[in-house]
């Protein structure tokens, strides 16, 4: 718990850099679009972006999404969660359940992909702290009743205890925030952009 508290702590601090920060393939929220192969199949990856918190400061935890053309319709959601390393340097508080959308108040539950959880990601705006990234199966119907919604909250549960974040922030703040590429909401369009941008290349 004490450690949770210090990444909170942190992600206080940091929330004038989400919007300062240097808008690069390390950064939160970066679309990067892999150039199609030598069949024509393409890939489309948002690196995980900024949660909020119900006072629209930023979460600990970050979404992200990728997609691929045999996939077709089917997108990964992937939760960056942080981690406690013990002292031969094993994550021993990486026992990540479930992922759950709750949108307008319906509840979805997401289940783990397959080789769900891999080791990764230093964060620009937490500096030095370690995250693990787990995958989720989603679809792109599903992300663009996010992007519709009037309220979308993300929670998981990490060890024993169910986490919280908001998808967007609180209305008065929208506007300006929705600008901003570093978080998830603002990610998800540009992500289901690039994906109808990738299909249509392929008609």
């Amino acid at each position: 718990m004490k450690n949770i508290l210090t990444l909170i702590v942190l992600a206080l601090a940091g929330c004038s850099i989400l919007e300062g920060a240097s808008y690069n393939r390390g950064t939160p929220g970066y679309l990067d679009v892999k150039k199609p192969m030598p069949d024509g199949s393409r890939s489309v990856y948002l690196k995980p972006a900024s949660l909020f918190d119900s006072d629209d400061s930023i979460s600990i935890f970050r979404l992200g999404f990728y997609w691929e053309t045999k996939m077709k319709d089917k997108v990964d959601f992937i939760i960056v969660v942080p981690i406690k390393w013990d002292a031969k340097h094993k994550y021993k508080n990486a026992n990540v359940g479930g992922l759950v959308i709750l949108k307008d108040n319906k509840k979805i539950q997401l289940k783990k992909s397959k080789n769900a959880i891999t080791l990764g990601d230093k964060d620009l705006v937490i500096r030095k702290e370690n995250y693990v990234k787990v995958r989720y199966q989603g679809n792109k119907k599903l992300l663009k009743s996010m992007l519709d919604a009037k309220d979308v909250v993300v929670q998981v549960k990490l060890a024993d205890k169910m986490y919280t974040s908001r998808f967007d922030v609180n209305s008065k703040n929208r506007e300006r925030y929705r600008t901003i590429r570093q978080n998830a909401f603002n990610g998800a369009g540009r992500f289901i952009e690039a994906i109808n941008q990738s299909n249509s290349m392929r008609q």
